[in-house]
């Protein structure tokens, strides 16, 4: 076996090792990690907003949201685990005061619940 064939299969056990922990853990957190998160909250919102528009309602639990809504359900992606990177569930909660309005949100680095400020990470939306 030469240095070459050595190198192909590390690389190829790093690869293999970070596919099957991606399966068991969910999301892993890679810099920047509220930028990636982000992103995707923004599109599970635009998804959110395209399945109303398309049908009248929106789905307000994350079961609900992985049968409807028409997005790319990669086996690691927040919406296919229901949890961030940090392996937290993401959080569906009714806005006070406002009916039919929803939030999604990942609990952030330190997984408390925080409305407004604080590191959570949110996106709102319209309900039934």
């Amino acid at each position: 076996m030469t240095w070459k064939d050595l190198a192909i299969a590390f690389r190829i056990s790093v690869w293999f090792s970070f596919v099957i922990l991606s399966g068991l853990r969910g999301p892993i957190c890679v810099y920047p990690v509220e930028a990636q998160l982000q992103t995707e909250l923004n599109n599970i919102e635009k998804a959110l907003l395209d399945h109303r528009i398309r049908t009248g309602w929106s789905p307000t639990t994350l079961a609900q949201m992985r049968a409807q809504l028409k997005i790319d359900l990669h086996p690691t992606s927040l919406l296919a685990t229901g949890r961030d990177c940090w392996g937290r569930e993401l959080v569906v909660l009714p806005i006070p005061g406002q009916l039919n309005r929803f939030t999604l949100r990942s609990l952030g680095k330190d997984g408390t619940l925080q409305m407004g400020g604080g590191d959570d990470l949110v996106v709102t939306f319209a309900g039934h």
